[in-house]
């Protein structure tokens, strides 16, 4: 008898209970850090009976929408209602939620004849401090549900940016729990150190000790994370506020945001930055390198790092607002010059299909937005036309010759009298008969 069939019969002896916010993949891996495995052994060992059982050995597409009768078995062997288990998988938690706006593992997309086949491996960030408070407090820690979302890139209950990168080894590496004191802890499969040690570590970098500071990087912070909640607002169906595109239903909320980071993130190789979203980089939201996809995608905050989700985020908040905030989160970091992101500078920079697409889009936008987009457009439009005219006036002129172009060039002005004939000469045709006429003659 295999150890995958004894488990699958048995109930679990110690099954640490589910958090309310908890991701599934999240609560299985501290059940099974206590039997020394990690959680897709476990979840091999007793969803998949007899000798199969090793033909599970990842989470992948656990936490979105497990199937029924898994659920049924992993809630049997740790002694819980099915319920209290299937309220922890993505798509119950969260029935509104386009599968695009969570948070994918970007390296397993696989883009398929136009279409964009997502990963199962998920890829949440996670937060110093909380996970902190919860070793400090002899709590279990444990991946937040929240920290999964792709609209979001901040702890709001901290004001700091999430993780997802080791602080002390700088890797993405797996993440693993380890039991502690009675709990879990939340280490780095790379480096093994806690992830919680970094809170109280030292010296902190930039984005540990501005949470609480009055600074503009910290006010720009702000700013980006009520987009946040406005933006799971709608995602939910309740309706934002109207501080970013003026009075909107959710699905036009979230429609305008989609377009906005479709066209930031649009190949434009007439520029040297390539992607618009390339020229964002501030003191707030440093840029994480250049943004050269090899695959083109529609929903790119879906699946890449924390810190260009936030960079997507802060640079549509940017092209939303006023100047003097949109200058707070988007003014860069490099150069004397002073650069202020604007929808109007945004459309002028797409190419002439994209921004033919970003009208169309637009019918879906809230009116407000939609409106702004059409003045926008309509300008640019009556620029273009006057500088063809321009250009066809100095075409037509070198053409035509020095005369082309004059408002009426057939009155030209008489030739003013002849100086040769007032000092005794003739004119130039004179000595040119006169030279052809000799060298004409036999002798």
């Amino acid at each position: 008898m295999t150890l995958g069939s004894v488990l699958a019969q048995t109930v679990l002896p110690l099954a640490p209970r589910p958090m309310e916010d908890e991701l599934l993949s999240s609560w299985l891996s501290r059940v099974a850090c206590r039997y020394d495995l990690d959680g897709g052994a476990l979840r091999g060992l007793l969803t998949t009976p007899g000798d199969d059982a090793e033909t599970m050995p990842t989470m992948n597409g656990l936490d979105y929408r497990p199937a029924h009768q898994e659920i049924a078995a992993l809630a049997s062997a740790a002694r819980l209602p099915v319920d209290r288990l299937s309220t922890l998988a993505l798509k119950t938690a969260n029935p509104t939620w386009p599968r695009h706006w969570f948070a994918w593992d970007w390296g397993v997309l696989d883009p398929t004849n136009g279409t964009e086949r997502y990963a199962d491996a998920l890829a949440p960030g996670w937060c110093d401090l909380c996970l902190s408070e919860d070793h400090a407090a002899g709590r279990h820690a444990y991946l937040r549900r929240h920290w999964a979302y792709a609209a979001v890139g901040f702890c709001h209950r901290h004001r700091l940016p999430l993780r997802h990168l080791c602080p002390f080894c700088q890797t993405a590496s797996t993440l693993r729990f380890v039991p502690s004191d009675g709990g879990t802890r939340l280490c780095c499969g790379a480096c093994d150190r806690p992830l919680d040690e970094y809170a109280t570590a030292g010296p902190k970098d930039g984005a540990a000790s501005t949470s609480a500071d009055n600074t503009p990087t910290s006010r720009a912070w702000s700013v980006v994370m009520a987009f946040e909640t406005d933006l799971c607002r709608a995602l939910s169906r309740r309706t934002p506020r109207a501080r970013w595109m003026g009075r909107s239903r959710p699905a036009a909320f979230i429609a305008a945001t989609e377009d906005l980071i479709v066209a930031l993130t649009a190949g434009q190789s007439a520029y040297p930055r390539e992607h618009a979203i390339n020229a964002f980089d501030s003191d707030a939201f440093p840029s994480p390198g250049k943004f050269k996809p090899r695959n083109d995608l529609r929903y790119w905050a879906c699946c890449v790092p924390m810190a260009r989700r936030r960079s997507l985020l802060a640079a549509v908040v940017a092209l939303l607002l006023d100047e003097e905030t949109s200058a707070l989160v988007s003014e860069p970091r490099f150069g004397s010059y002073r650069w202020v992101a604007s929808l109007d500078w945004l459309f002028c920079w797409l190419g002439e299909d994209q921004r033919a697409w970003l009208v169309a889009q637009s019918a879906k936008w809230p009116e407000l937005l939609r409106q702004r987009l059409e003045t926008i457009a309509g300008e640019a439009s009556v620029r273009r036309s006057a500088h063809h005219g321009r250009k066809a006036s100095v075409q037509r002129k070198k053409a035509g010759g020095s005369g082309a172009g004059k408002p009426f060039p057939e009155e030209t002005p008489d030739p003013p009298p002849s100086t040769l004939r007032i000092i005794g000469l003739q004119d130039a045709a004179h000595y040119r008969r006169l030279a052809e006429a000799i060298l004409s003659s036999p002798e």
